[in-house]
């Protein structure tokens, strides 16, 4: 199945004027990592942030470290910030899931015990919608038994070489197999499966969508931290979750995502699209 901008336009209706924030929903984005020796991922936190927001999150939270505060809060000073320092207090952390409409996890998270820490406790609080995406998605293919934490309605967006740790399968097959192989693990773990490529495919292990938007100008660091926060911030709102499909509603955010791109390499060329560029064509 192929979606259009028909589907967009049922998905992404007409919003009342007399409305309020609260009816949009809250992305809580755990997102981010900060190193020792001064490494730092703030800018996936930005990215998922800025693209929750431009999908019409009501409310984005971004739980990172201490040290991204001050690059992310410049960039974006619309979102709320959860900050930590050290080790992440998890307890605040159990909260601020369980009190979220969507969680996405994972962006720019690194493969730290804490960062598996911060992974787990997503797992087990998120009574809502998550979505996992990157690093998330690394841990879990080094822990087998994470799977078995989740509990509720849960997206994942690998691209082909994080499927293939996922699935212990070469890079080959899955590029070769994406439908059958996306099909398939989504049933067997009950999940939807964003598999990323030139034409990324969504699955729920029933329907299958097949993407038709996108170009090689998308082909940059953090283009996937983008699709991650569309995600979170289309399965925060209310009338878009209970209304339809999650599936098909992840198939028009990745439509949403490609569409986005082609506008930006039109006006940038497709050399000089930055994952940015596509958030703010949303």
């Amino acid at each position: 199945m192929y979606i259009n901008s028909d589907d967009i336009g049922k998905v992404f209706s007409k919003r009342e004027n007399d409305t309020h924030k609260g009816r949009f929903g809250t992305v809580l984005c755990i997102c981010g990592s900060y190193a020792e020796n001064g490494a730092a991922m703030c800018g996936a936190a930005y990215l998922c942030g800025l693209a929750s927001y431009r999908c019409g999150a009501g409310v984005v939270r971004i739980y990172t470290h201490r040290e991204n505060y001050a690059p992310i809060a410049a960039n974006l000073p619309e979102a709320v910030y959860s900050l930590y320092s050290g080790t992440p207090d998890l307890e605040a952390l159990a909260s601020l899931a369980k009190n979220a409409d969507c969680v996405v996890v994972g962006c720019g998270l690194s493969q730290s015990e804490n960062a598996k820490k911060m992974l787990e406790c997503a797992l087990e609080n998120t009574a809502s919608r998550l979505v996992i995406d990157a690093d998330g998605l690394n841990l879990m293919a080094n822990d087998n038994s994470l799977w078995g934490k989740i509990h509720c309605p849960t997206v994942i967006t690998p691209h082909i070489g994080e499927m293939a740790r996922l699935c212990g399968k070469s890079i080959g097959e899955i590029a070769e197999n994406c439908v059958d192989i996306a099909k398939s693990f989504a049933k067997d773990r009950g999940v939807v499966c964003v598999l990323k490529s030139h034409k990324t495919v969504v699955s729920d292990g029933e329907s299958v969508y097949i993407n038709t938007t996108g170009n090689p100008a998308m082909a940059k660091g953090g283009s996937g931290d983008v699709l991650a926060g569309i995600l979170g911030g289309a399965l925060a709102q209310k009338h878009i979750y209970e209304g339809f499909d999650i599936a098909y509603v992840s198939a028009c955010c990745v439509y949403i995502h490609g569409k986005a791109g082609d506008d930006a390499a039109q006006k940038l060329g497709e050399y000089s699209v930055l994952a940015r560029d596509i958030a703010n064509n949303i």
